[in-house]
């Protein structure tokens, strides 16, 4: 029988108790413990989710950890890499080239943090860093990717043009292809939206697109409109024009979006 879980909850009704496996992840891993190596890794081959024998996500942070535990090299060599795939997948379907010029190296690194997780979960058994992933593994790991893009697009926000590295029109070009509204720009949507949200991302797609590019890069990517500062990244030196401009289609996208205005409140 898997080891219960340490870590505690934070927040909701069960605030300071542990973390409880749903009973299918439950019930996978008490099986899946039991199993050689051999059976484990003929199983590695159910791609199904919904196939008999296939090992949920859960189950395989579990195995992984206590093949770390229990120095079974073997086993983490042969299980990691099907966990890591997995999370491959749904990154490459999250994070697109078409928002971050370089996505690839960005899902990298997601996937190096969560891998490290793994190592930090070894050295500080007692934290239970990844008793998370044993309950609900999608959930956990959207929580490790939206931080690290919304780190990344932080960054954006700050980031001033070296003189002596590239041209301005490089960077305007750059920063252009970050400004195009598409499904991965639904992590920075206010949380609050709830189920509005397919309709505000509908409605800002509708946008006349210097007017869409406005908003998402002083709304969502938290420009300033102008700035006295000639070396600050602003919305109106990304969209070559001037600030009263800037304001101007602000206005009219806050025309366009009344309805989502509640969402739209700086």
């Amino acid at each position: 029988m898997a080891q219960n879980l340490v870590k505690l909850r934070e927040k909701g009704s069960k605030k300071g108790e542990p973390y409880q496996r749903p009973a299918l992840v439950e019930a996978d891993i008490d099986v899946a413990i039991g199993l050689d190596d051999d059976k484990i890794f003929a199983r590695l081959s159910i791609g199904d989710p919904k196939a008999d024998g296939y090992l949920r996500s859960e189950c395989l942070v579990h195995l992984i950890r206590c093949a770390l535990k229990g120095e079974n090299a073997e086993r983490y060599n042969r299980l990691l890499p099907v966990l890591l795939k997995r999370c491959e997948r749904n990154l490459i379907s999250k994070i697109s080239a078409r928002i971050v010029p370089y996505a690839e190296g960005l899902r990298d690194v997601i996937l190096q943090d969560f891998a490290t997780l793994f190592v930090e979960d070894l050295g500080d058994p007692d934290e239970g860093i990844l008793d998370m992933f044993e309950c609900k593994f999608n959930l956990a790991f959207s929580s490790l990717r939206i931080d690290r893009f919304r780190q990344e697009m932080n960054h954006f926000g700050r980031y001033q043009e070296p003189s002596n590295s590239r041209s301005a029109s490089r960077g305007d070009d750059e920063a252009d292809k970050l400004a195009r509204f598409t499904d991965e720009d639904w992590l920075i949507l206010p949380q609050e939206a709830g189920v509005l949200k397919h309709e505000l991302h509908d409605a800002i797609l509708g946008l006349p697109p210097d007017v869409r590019k406005a908003l998402i890069l002083v709304k969502f990517y938290h420009l300033k409109e102008e700035s006295s500062d000639p070396d600050e990244t602003t919305a109106a030196k990304l969209c070559g024009c001037t600030g009263r401009t800037i304001r101007n289609r602000l206005k009219e996208a806050r025309k366009q979006l009344a309805p989502f205005k509640e969402y739209l409140k700086k």
